[in-house]
């Protein structure tokens, strides 16, 4: 295991909905939930929306929600302005349409990068396809801020599918275990991310965006490069799923978030030197530079 003493500067509870944000990102959120079967509509069945706040429906009864959605759950036409949202769907599906004339359907590994700019509005609908059996879904919502150079840019976006977005192994030599690693943005172990809008935070080399998702199976241990910038960009990791983990040498449990310097950051699960481990543990992790740097 390699040395990252001293590389958490703090960690936090995630809690439920919104998870907490550093500069230059406004909001995340991880959803996870099993949807019922779906009908014709594909929308649950109206007998399991008794009792439920249609319209604005977080209550995650029965391990799901509708959100904004009143047939089919999931966000219905809502604006945005003035920075972009990165939706990186693991499970399920997304429909998607917009005030600039796309529309589209991705999901199962797919990921969404759009930049508001000016203003766009758009719908993010989860339609459940499956009429026969439960319809799992997860995924990322991130929200990315502007400078105020490219506040008021033309809106775009990019689609990264699944099929076209690299992924790394991470190899652990001690353990024989390799970790997974969707490589959403900043470049990691000679993998070059696709290309963001032209006017995102991201598409300048030079601010060290970095989005990776990170699968590490039970004993892994996996070691990050440090952020290009130094001393300019700490890194943020979510611990989203799985039992516990350990974040250079200290203990992290489930849905935490660590706050790190940027030194190597280490994260590494051992049964028999923090918890009994039963699950693999997916992570996001985020480089952060500042958009006033």
């Amino acid at each position: 295991m390699s040395s990252a003493k001293g590389v958490v500067l703090s960690t936090f509870a995630l809690g439920h909905g919104a998870l907490k944000t550093f500069d230059p990102y406004v909001y995340c959120n991880h959803h996870v939930g099993t949807f019922p079967p779906g009908m014709e509509n594909m929308g649950p069945d109206p007998a399991l929306l008794q009792s439920r706040n249609i319209g604005s429906d977080f209550s995650d009864k029965d391990g799901w929600s509708m959100f904004h959605g009143k047939v089919v759950p999931g966000f219905p036409a809502h604006p945005h302005r003035g920075f972009e949202t990165v939706t990186i769907i693991q499970k399920g599906i997304v429909d998607h349409t917009d005030s600039m004339g796309c529309s589209g359907r991705y999901g199962n590994g797919d990921t969404q990068w759009m930049t508001a700019g000016k203003g766009v509005q758009h719908s993010e609908l989860l339609p459940l396809l499956n009429m026969d059996k439960p319809n799992p879904h997860a995924g990322f919502q991130i929200w990315l801020n502007l400078p105020s150079k490219d506040k008021l840019c033309p809106p775009a976006f990019a689609m990264f599918w699944d099929e076209a977005t690299p992924y790394v192994t991470l190899n652990d030599a001690a353990s024989g275990k390799s970790a997974k690693v969707q490589v959403v943005a900043g470049a990691l172990e000679g993998a070059t991310p696709l290309a963001p809008p032209p006017n995102s935070w991201a598409a300048e080399d030079a601010n060290d965006v970095a989005i990776w998702v990170v699968t590490i199976p039970d004993g892994c241990t996996v070691t990050l490069p440090p952020a290009r910038l130094g001393a300019a960009a700490n890194r943020a990791i979510y611990l989203v799923q799985g039992d516990a983990a350990l974040v250079g040498s200290e203990p992290s449990r489930l849905r935490a978030l660590a706050l790190l310097r940027t030194a190597p950051s280490t994260w590494c699960k051992e049964t028999q030197h923090w918890l009994e481990v039963t699950a693999s543990v997916t992570a996001l992790a985020q480089n952060l530079t500042p958009l006033s740097r």
